[in-house]
């Protein structure tokens, strides 16, 4: 008998070692990974994609009433969570509003670079450019400061050749490296990146002296949602939204 606990012992083990599967969250982000590379854009912005996809942990649940409904105590940990989001949210309401205003526009002015480049969302994208350029301005996702890229790059529609290098200086925006790559851009992959926007409208034109402009309409309609305290995006401090917790 004891030999036979063992033996299914060992396999129970064996069983869980070769259980991972194919579409585990792991490989899905690596597989995510080489077809950015494939297609041209890779974001370096592993830490803020990885607080970006932190999923939400729920208020743990007891067993149910006798009457098939929830337990009085899981109703009372419902009520003080919501509580605590709608007193953060509260706090929170004017710094999340704004934040989620300058999210609308991006307005960078530099020096250094020569190209002309037409986005009308990443799908209808038209232009070229080259150089080194110092950059100073913000962008999505609470990007500010100054950095610097060189390179080339030249886009048509959705297709994308280039090999780009862009390092901050200053500030919180995030690096982008391509190298000697084309294809058609994975617009999921630029979405989930929170680097560069595939929805944006905008233009940026440089000859020595640089000026780039977008918005973003995805932005708008969050900062529309905030006013009425709902956040799709799930990009408001403190990552709490009480609205759909009182759901």
């Amino acid at each position: 008998m004891k030999i036979a606990r063992f033996l299914a012992a060992l396999l129970l083990v064996a069983a869980a070692g070769c259980a991972t599967p194919s579409g585990s969250p792991g490989n899905e982000a690596e597989a995510r990974r080489e077809s950015t590379l494939e297609n041209g854009f890779y974001p370096r912005a592993e830490q803020k994609t990885a607080q970006a996809k932190a999923p939400v942990q729920e208020a743990p649940r007891t067993e149910s009433s006798p009457s098939g409904g929830p337990s009085e105590s899981w109703l009372w940990k419902q009520t003080s969570f919501s509580k605590m989001g709608f007193l953060n949210a509260i706090l929170w309401y004017i710094p999340n509003r704004l934040s989620d205003l300058m999210d609308i526009i991006t307005v960078e002015i530099g020096a250094g670079e020569i190209g002309l480049d037409l986005q009308l969302t990443r799908y209808l994208t038209f232009g070229a450019g080259i150089g080194q350029s110092y950059m100073l301005g913000w962008s999505i996702n609470n990007q500010f400061g100054i950095y610097q890229q060189k390179g080339w790059y030249f886009d048509c529609f959705r297709y994308r050749a280039s090999s780009i290098r862009r390092d901050p200086t200053f500030g919180d925006y995030s690096s982008i490296f391509t190298s000697d790559k084309s294809g058609l851009v994975d617009v999921s992959a630029m979405f989930d990146g929170n680097v560069e926007d595939p929805f944006a409208l905008g233009v940026k034109a440089c000859c020595y002296l640089n000026l780039k402009v977008q918005v973003h309409p995805l932005e708008l309609a969050d900062f529309i949602g905030g006013l009425f305290f709902i956040d799709c995006p799930h990009d408001d401090n403190p990552k709490i939204n009480w609205t759909f917790n009182l759901l």
